[in-house]
């Protein structure tokens, strides 16, 4: 496994405080390379109170004017969302697609 090959892309985020969360998480299960897509709020006290001992993954993290340029260089990228429904296609459990993103990204780049 090398999760090392992983960014976690947060794209347009608005409050301060999600971004704090994701570093969080993203420490927890040893995640470390956070990209910020064009977002419309600014790492501040809050993002460090909510990532807790996540700051090290605030402090390192990237900051993209856009999307594109967020995404480039990747070989894969996996979308996620909290909705359903409208024009979006069905969506698969983590647990069914982990494994092949783990596989991917033992040899290339991706983005979540």
């Amino acid at each position: 496994m090398s999760i090392e090959n992983i960014s976690i892309i947060l794209a347009g985020t608005k409050h301060p405080g999600n971004i704090g969360s994701a570093a969080r998480a993203m420490f927890n299960m040893g995640f470390r390379d956070l990209v910020l897509a064009a977002p419309r709020c600014r790492i501040d006290e809050e993002s460090y109170r909510l990532a807790k001992s996540g700051g090290g993954v605030l402090d390192a993290a990237r900051t993209c004017r856009s999307l594109k340029s967020a995404v480039r260089g990747l070989s894969l990228l996996a979308g996620t969302t909290g909705k359903s429904g409208g024009y979006r296609t069905p969506a698969r459990a983590p647990r069914s697609v982990a494994p092949r993103l783990l596989e991917i990204a033992a040899r290339q780049r991706i983005g979540i």
